[in-house]
């Protein structure tokens, strides 16, 4: 007789947070990559609370070697020292076409911009502009995959997560405005 409970093994996850000059950051990752991040906040609390739903077991490793380079790289970005992120992600928590715009989003070159139309059109879907803003709306990993260089279609700013006011920082910060 089988029982009537089913086995759950739940991956170990690690919650950090750090300041960078643009505000407190907080992370999300399992042994293998980052799962999500969020966009700088006033304060740790505030980081940390976006992402306290998502963390079911917490380590506190602090020389993990995912966790250095994160903040490595998220800090030298905001500094406008990096023009890039090199870290593993994990976007399988979204759909096919959410993971299809996160990954063109990715490919959106430092200082430059793209419309929501235009990635549309780029994964084969021109009448989905407004799925795009979807897709940007539930960005796991704010930055890393740069929701910020998506403007609309006549160059003015749409939406962001951190507000209008820090998508205008990060792209005065990258030459894009």
């Amino acid at each position: 007789m089988t029982p009537d409970w089913t086995r759950h093994i739940i991956a170990e996850m690690l919650v950090w947070s750090f300041r960078t000059q643009f505000g407190w950051v907080a992370a999300l990752a399992d042994n293998d990559a980052l799962i999500k991040t969020t966009l700088p906040k006033k304060t740790r609390a505030a980081a940390l609370a976006e992402l306290s739903l998502q963390a079911t077991q917490v380590t506190a490793a602090d020389e993990d070697a995912l966790k250095i380079r994160t903040e490595r790289q998220i800090r030298s970005f905001l500094a406008g020292r990096r023009k890039e992120f090199t870290l593993p992600v994990d976007i399988s928590s979204g759909t096919t076409f959410q993971q299809q715009i996160w990954e063109l989003t990715r490919a959106i070159p430092y200082g430059k911009v793209s419309t929501y139309l235009e990635l549309a059109c780029a994964a084969g879907r021109p009448g989905a502009a407004r799925a795009v803003g979807q897709c940007m709306a539930l960005n796991p990993l704010p930055l890393i995959i740069p929701c910020h260089r998506v403007v609309g279609s006549s160059g003015n700013l749409r939406g962001f997560g951190g507000g209008l006011p820090m998508k205008r920082r990060l792209l005065r910060m990258e030459g894009a405005l």
